[in-house]
């Protein structure tokens, strides 16, 4: 699965074989300190090769508390050694894995070898209540670690840093601010929110882009990048004619915006091709809808039919019945 790595720089971290292989240089000088919650990837493997466990493969990052016993001991001491967005190789002996115990798919006595990389994390107190002004400026540093990720096109970092920053927007803002702090901290959360919506168009959860386009209008409700993104959100969920408006209302506030305009005449061209087929599918349904309601009077045409000529058989069998009984009759009488 990551047959292309290339170690760059190999470190030892314990006396007794615990080593880490850097494949990619963190983003930024920073590692998690203890307590923090950790979010990283990982991809687990024996060493023959055999995959036991891979956080890629489900698509879903994992986290979990650094230095707390969560994990086993080679991930707390490894990954307290990461500086974000850190892609290294943990070699981690059985005396740092699971000993002499097997573990689902991992055998006892087994070294184990992840790749992981360092996605974010979140100190215990992330809201710092004694420091507000410290904790103001880590909301532009969270979005700033965001940004780094997002140059480095890894978005699942850029998510994880992104939502720290909203998470402590959240927080920071409900404490005295200067107006200047205040503008500082809501600038940075709307610039996070900007690239969440901008993330999850590229992954296609339209209805999150639309969330997050929806919370920076409400504070700034003439934000093109927003108002754009929020066009795109809903013409990728077939809502064409809240697209079209969205491009319009970008239109209106700067006519020169050349890359809207255009996306404005391509959304409408995809309206009237979805208009069409959709006139399309109703002519289909409404021919098929006549076939069907022929096919039915045929049928009971049939069956009317069917009816009437066993109605006619039984009348000519009464008819039959009736002449031979009064052909006996007579014989009767003549006898």
């Amino acid at each position: 699965m990551f047959a292309n790595d290339v170690v760059i720089r190999s470190d030892v971290i314990t006396d007794d074989d615990l080593k880490k292989d850097v494949i990619v240089e963190g983003l930024a000088d920073i590692v998690p300190p203890k307590g923090a919650d950790v979010y990283v990837h990982y991809h687990g493997t024996l060493l023959d090769g055999t995959v036991f466990d891979s956080s890629y493969e489900r698509s879903q990052p994992f986290n979990f508390k650094l230095g707390e016993r969560a994990v086993i001991s080679g991930w707390d001491l490894g990954v307290a050694t990461m500086k974000l967005g850190e892609i290294c190789h943990l070699i981690c002996p059985p005396q740092h894995a699971y000993g002499d115990r097997d573990s689902g798919k991992i055998p006892a006595n087994s070294t184990l070898h992840f790749r992981v990389e360092l996605l974010g994390f979140r100190p215990a107190g992330l809201f710092n209540a004694e420091d507000v002004e410290e904790s103001a400026k880590m909301v532009s540093e969270y979005k700033n670690y965001g940004n780094l990720f997002i140059k480095a096109k890894r978005f699942d970092g850029a998510v994880e840093n992104y939502v720290n920053c909203r998470t402590l927007t959240s927080e920071v803002l409900k404490n005295e601010l200067t107006d200047e702090q205040k503008e500082a901290v809501k600038l940075a959360d709307r610039g996070a929110a900007l690239n969440l919506a901008f993330v999850n168009l590229k992954a296609g959860h339209f209805g999150d882009v639309k969330r997050y386009c929806t919370a920076v209008l409400n504070e700034d409700p003439e934000n093109i990048k927003a108002i754009f993104r929020l066009g795109l959100a809903y013409r990728g969920m077939g809502e064409f004619d809240e697209a079209v408006a969205e491009f319009e209302r970008i239109l209106t506030i700067d006519p020169n915006q050349v890359r809207t305009a255009n996306e404005l005449k391509t959304t409408r061209k995809m309206a009237n091709r979805a208009n069409q087929k959709s006139k399309k599918a109703s002519r289909a349904a409404f021919r098929a809808m006549a076939e069907d309601l022929e096919r039915e009077a045929e049928a009971k045409k049939e069956v009317e039919a069917a009816k009437e000529e066993e109605t006619a058989e039984e009348e000519e069998d009464l008819v039959e019945k009736a002449m031979r009984e009064g052909v006996e009759e007579a014989i009767e009488e003549s006898a």
